[in-house]
């Protein structure tokens, strides 16, 4: 009775809903005040976070600098001025020989440059008047520097970032037509734009209109993935809606245009209009018509399905449905609508001047230093000014030679060198400035930078760093190596190295001089000329290959280095910027100086942040240098770089060495004039053997863009512990001018060779180094 009562006191618990609704929409807002976290930190980041800009070099002007009017005018059209009659800022007007510029103001790292109008009066070599320059100036201004490209800050990534009021009218238009009719009405998301979607869809048989509406495009383009799961779409939903709350329609529209994915080169993705403009089209947003912008606006749908460069017609095709649905939406005439659908594609893949395109490679370079010498804090700050050495005309030239050489290879072996590449550095051998940088024939962004990062065997390249090794040990240019087989026992297998035309050699094959020279051994700065291996190698064993090692490492080439004979003959892998810091080395009479990309960085109002200093370190005596030098000007006069010389002014200072690797896989080309030091390689990327050697390929392409720059002719510079004297280079005796086998040859002061030898007929022989002292 107890119990019966006992259970008719309790009452039934029903199920906690409240409790169960109160958890889930604690959570819920928890979660979206996350979500509200994420969206407000990115967008701000994206808002406010400044891409660094990186520019060229200046061009400094003064009267009597050597410049001409033509090449006045390329660097004004490279820094993005226009020629025409009007009055703005940014333009210049050409009469005669003097050239009119107005120009805006620019804040350089020291000092900010007003805008003025200036006129600059040109001889047939150089400036003769500079009129309309302000006192504070001191007779002498900088042309505003081109901008190569832009770094974002935080993605260390190229960025072209474009503000509300710079964006054409026409790619709003066309992003309204396409993508969100409603933009300007909705809150995130568009029930109508849905609705009009499926219904357009169905009555096409195919899907041309999306969905989604730009701030959802924005949201997944900024914090999710392209997964297609409910939960992420709940996600952009909620975010959608959050974004529109917090941020205005411009300040969105705004986002989108600069961060929506646009397209797809290689493995690059290109972000946001501007950039996709110069990318396809190589010039600024801008500057596109309507048929352009309107191919960028349909790429979105599918950047690679829609991509022009691979797929035309596709891309044609969705081009021309973005402009009918502007001329349905009354963003187009008809008229327009008939004339821009039959427009072509208009891509420009080769960079025009000025085209940030055209120093996609250098911009890797000044990428690759940033990094290098900053820290991720450094690199945050925001709207760095990034001021390289690239020098936009020399980079042109570069890139025109290498180019235009492997065209003219194409020409001559056909197929055998379809797929050939190459690279160029060139340098500024007393600052270490590096001039220009070119990764490949044709190159565009995101393509492999072979300057950089193609490590190759650089054969005969290494001979400068045998022959100096053995100058510095005490031998002389005039003394006798011999060129007979030579073979050794390396790890037990047999190594017999050979010459390239696998003979061997005497003085009488070097110089076609008198018939008793055909059983004498070569002079040392003759085997270098000559590029002969088997001296080569008989000299290397007598001076170590320890030895070697260190020169080379001296000279520049801070990577592994194989300790085995081979070394001898260029069994070193180095890049062409490697060897551009050895040969810097070379021309800079053995002082050392790092090579260098970048000159200043300031932040966004022009205080300096980093200044890049020139650093010089002499490493190596100056006589030395000096013969060693004497020997790479003999490879370009009577060597295997004879070839060269025929494209210069006689008695051009120039020196320089081929490079020939096994199987003439790999051509090199590395040498200076008093100025610029400029390598050359190309080769497959596969691997695979050249048809020809470098005399044949890479020399060629050096020379063309070498003999566009002036070099000292004449006389050169002799130190003061060196002395010159006419030797009988088959005697390895003092002799005098016109005798047999008589050259000039220069010698560290005392070491002249002691023996005489008469001269028993004289000849006529134009020697090419004395010509210089007459």
């Amino acid at each position: 009775m107890a119990k019966r009562k006992q259970g008719r006191g309790k009452k039934k618990k029903g199920f906690p809903w409240f409790k169960l609704l109160f958890t889930f929409g604690a959570m819920f807002i928890a979660y979206v005040i996350y979500l509200d976290a994420r969206i407000m930190h990115r967008f701000n980041g994206v808002k406010w976070t400044l891409p660094a800009l990186v520019y060229a070099r200046p061009l400094e002007v003064f009267e009597g600098k050597a410049l001409t009017r033509a090449d006045f005018v390329k660097e004004l059209i490279t820094a993005g001025f226009h020629q025409n009659v009007s009055h703005q800022a940014g333009t210049f007007q050409v009469a005669g020989q003097t050239v009119f510029v107005r120009m805006k103001p620019f804040q350089f790292w020291d000092q900010l440059q007003p805008a003025m109008n200036i006129a600059v009066a040109f001889g047939s070599d150089r400036v003769l008047m500079i009129e309309g320059l302000p006192d504070t100036l001191h007779g002498a201004f900088r042309l505003k520097p081109a901008r190569i490209g832009s770094i974002h800050p935080k993605l260390h990534e190229e960025r072209v970032l474009i503000a509300y009021d710079d964006i054409p009218e026409t790619l709003i238009e066309a992003l309204l037509a396409t993508e969100d009719r409603d933009f300007f009405k909705h809150y995130g998301i568009s029930f109508k734009g849905i609705l009009r979607a499926i219904v357009s869809n169905l009555k096409e048989g195919e899907i041309t209109q999306g969905a989604s509406t730009l701030t959802q495009q924005l949201v997944k383009n900024l914090f999710l993935t392209s997964e297609r799961t409910f939960r992420r779409k709940i996600d952009e939903v909620i975010m959608a809606f959050l974004l529109e709350f917090r941020a205005s329609k411009v300040e969105i529209l705004e986002a989108y245009v600069n961060e929506v994915f646009v397209a797809q080169d290689g493995a690059r993705a290109i972000h946001g209009f501007a950039l996709a403009s110069e990318f396809f089209f190589s010039k600024p947003l801008s500057e596109l018509s309507e048929d352009q912008i309107a191919l960028l606006v349909g790429m979105m749908k599918g950047p690679s399905y829609y991509n022009p460069i691979r797929h035309p017609a596709r891309a044609m095709n969705r081009r021309n449905l973005v402009l009918q649905l502007m001329n349905e939406q009354g963003y187009l005439s008809k008229s327009n609508l008939v004339q821009d659908q039959k427009a072509p594609l208009g891509l420009m893949l080769q960079p025009a001047p000025g085209s940030t395109k055209s120093y996609a490679a250098y911009l890797q370079l000044a990428k690759q230093q940033l990094l290098r010498d900053y820290s991720q804090q450094d690199l945050q700050t925001q709207g760095l000014n990034i001021f390289t050495n690239l020098d936009p005309v020399v980079q042109a030239d570069a890139q025109q030679s290498l180019n235009t050489g492997l065209k003219r290879l194409q020409g001559r072996f056909g197929q055998k060198v379809a797929e050939t590449n190459g690279a160029v550095v060139v340098i500024n051998h007393a600052s270490g400035d590096i001039e220009a940088l070119v990764g490949g024939k044709d190159f565009r962004p995101g393509s492999f930078n072979r300057a950089l990062y193609a490590s190759r065997p650089i054969g005969s390249l290494v001979k400068p760093a045998v022959y100096l090794t053995a100058i510095q040990q005490g031998y002389r240019l005039s003394d006798p190596l011999s060129d007979a087989p030579i073979s050794l026992e390396l790890n037990g297998k047999l190594w017999e190295p050979g010459n390239f035309d696998h003979k061997s050699h005497t003085l009488f094959d070097a110089i076609q001089g008198p018939y008793d020279n055909q059983n004498k051994d070569i002079p040392l700065f003759l085997a270098m000329a000559k590029s002969y291996n088997l001296a080569t190698v008989r000299l290397g064993l007598d001076l170590g290959v320890g030895a070697v090692s260190k020169t080379l490492t001296k000279l520049g080439a801070e990577r592994d280095i194989p300790q085995v004979p081979s070394l001898f003959l260029g069994a070193v892998n180095l890049t062409p910027m490697d060897v551009g810091q050895m040969f810097a080395t070379i021309a800079g009479q053995g002082f050392y100086t790092p090579l260098n990309a970048i000159r200043e960085v300031t932040d966004s109002q022009g205080h300096a942040l980093k200044r890049y200093k020139i650093k010089l370190e002499k490493r190596f005596d100056t006589a030395n240098m000096h013969l060693i030098t004497y020997a790479m000007q003999s490879v370009i006069h009577e060597g295997t770089g004879r070839l060269a010389a025929k494209r210069f002014q006689p008695n051009t200072l120039i020196a320089g060495k081929t490079g020939t690797t096994n199987d003439l896989r790999d051509n090199w080309f590395a040498g200076f004039n008093n100025e610029k030091t400029a390598v050359v390689w190309i080769g497959n990327d596969d691997n695979t053997p050249l048809p020809m050697s470098a005399a044949s390929g890479a020399l060629p392409i050096w020379a063309d863009l070498m003999r566009r720059y002036p070099s000292l002719m004449g006389r050169p510079p002799v130190p003061d512990d060196i002395e010159y004297q006419w030797i009988d280079i088959a005697q390895n005796a003092v002799t005098e001018e016109g005798c047999p086998n008589a050259v000039y040859l220069p010698f560290q002061v005392g070491t002249i060779p002691a023996e005489h030898t008469d001269c028993y007929s004289r000849q006529q022989k134009d020697d090419w180094f004395k010509r210089w002292f007459q």
